[in-house]
């Protein structure tokens, strides 16, 4: 499928479910999220949610992908659960996390990889996870809610540069 077609179809399915799942003031906040972030996630992986006050970035929840299941029917869905102690169940419908100005969902078209991991060539099956959010986490704009994986955040505040997470 050509590329152009197939990211139009994606975005048409992903508006579809988000309309079917959320409600009305989760939907209008949704659209109002207009920058996606895509990270190539497996069990284990850590996100971090932040947002920047007086010019530094204050951390306010971690989150982990504990688990990933497939169903012939429903697609994928992930757990995830956070630092707060709060678990989501993430799927092909957009979901709200908590009550947080990010959303997330597997893409409907999702290419996954099965690669090493590690100094032990562990293999891990990858996948990708959308965050749709109000704008680049690069804007770092006063007061906006981020979602970005560790490495994306050390790239942006280098004073977490071997920070265990």
């Amino acid at each position: 499928m050509d590329h152009a077609v197939r990211s139009s179809l994606e975005k048409r399915l992903t508006r579809q479910a988000a309309q079917q799942s959320l409600s009305e003031s989760e939907y209008l906040l949704y659209t109002g999220c207009t920058h996606y972030e895509r990270y190539l996630c497996g069990a284990g992986k850590v996100l971090a949610l932040w947002r920047v006050r007086d010019g530094q970035p204050i951390i306010e929840n971690i989150y982990r992908v504990v688990s990933v299941a497939v169903d012939a029917y429903d697609g994928f869905s992930a757990k995830i659960v956070g630092d707060d102690c709060s678990e989501q169940r993430i799927t092909h419908h957009p979901t709200q996390l908590g009550h947080n100005t990010i959303f997330a969902n597997f893409p409907f078209f999702p290419e996954t990889m099965y690669q090493p991991v590690g100094v032990n060539s562990r293999m891990l099956v990858r996948f990708p996870l959308v965050f749709r959010q109000a704008s680049s986490p690069s804007t770092t704009s006063e007061g906006t809610q981020h979602l970005t994986d560790i490495p994306r955040l050390v790239d942006l505040f280098p004073q977490y540069e071997g920070v265990k997470f």
